[in-house]
């Protein structure tokens, strides 16, 4: 693609499965990029390589680091606000455990401007009842992910209707699961069990002051977040084949 840095040409990680580089990346597992040998995230006790991962479940999560390599991009760390502490599962592996006042902060506020794509591994708390994952917004608006244990929206509406907001898309009862979804004049939503959904997206992008992982206007994420991605762009449909495949085998996705 001309005006982008193809830096892999064979795909063998999430991140070098899509030509343009996203606005952010990272895992809690793992590197999702070819190259990338630095610290995945920050405890209170300073910087946790792979190596370090179980010796440090329980501690507290102050810094998650970007892993993209875009070119001419700085990276763009996730700072963590509140309450969040590394996890472990025999099945999915590491996590960063969201407890509901807990959330992340990232400085992308002005590359968000027409589309937008996110794609994470997660688990939300069953007992949640909007679980948004990823929020871009300004003074009157929102752009919002929110997965839910049978339930995903990607929307962008005004702040004040939020409570009138009965969109969204009913999915199948799964929370464990690989998210992706696509912001454009189309927005499409996605799972790895297969479920997918469509819809033409009402309120355009404008003027972004404020962009989280894992916190809303009126709610907070609670759960567990593995890996995540944000772009810039719409992510091909064949990069997020790969993408979904490539999860369902590392964390057993079903």
């Amino acid at each position: 693609m001309l005006g982008y840095v193809t830096e892999s040409i064979d795909y063998n990680l999430p991140v070098d499965a899509i030509t343009r580089k996203p606005l952010l990346a990272f895992s809690l597992n793992r590197s999702v990029r070819e190259g990338y040998d630095g610290p995945l995230f920050e405890v209170s006790g300073g910087d946790v390589y792979e190596s370090d991962l179980s010796s440090n479940v329980g501690e507290y999560i102050v810094k998650i680091y970007d892993q993209k390599i875009r070119h001419e991009h700085d990276p763009v760390d996730v700072i963590i606000q509140g309450d969040a502490t590394l996890g472990y599962d025999q099945i999915g592996g590491y996590y960063i455990n969201m407890d509901g006042t807990s959330f992340g902060e990232v400085d992308v506020s002005s590359y968000i401007l027409n589309d937008v794509g996110v794609l994470a591994v997660c688990d939300p708390d069953d007992d949640a009842k909007r679980a948004p994952l990823f929020s871009a917004s300004n003074s009157s608006h929102e752009l919002c992910f929110d997965i839910g244990s049978a339930y995903m929206r990607f929307d962008n509406y005004k702040i004040t209707d939020i409570e009138q907001l009965f969109g969204g898309m009913d999915s199948p009862d799964v929370t464990y699961s690989g998210y992706s979804g696509n912001f454009s004049d189309i927005v499409n939503i996605r799972n790895a069990s297969g479920f997918s959904g469509r819809s033409l997206s009402r309120v355009p992008i404008s003027n972004i002051d404020e962009v989280y992982i894992g916190k809303s206007s009126s709610n907070n994420f609670k759960g567990r977040i593995f890996e995540m991605m944000v772009t810039d762009f719409v992510i091909p449909d064949n990069s997020l084949d790969d993408i979904f495949g490539d999860w369902e085998s590392f964390y057993s996705l079903t």
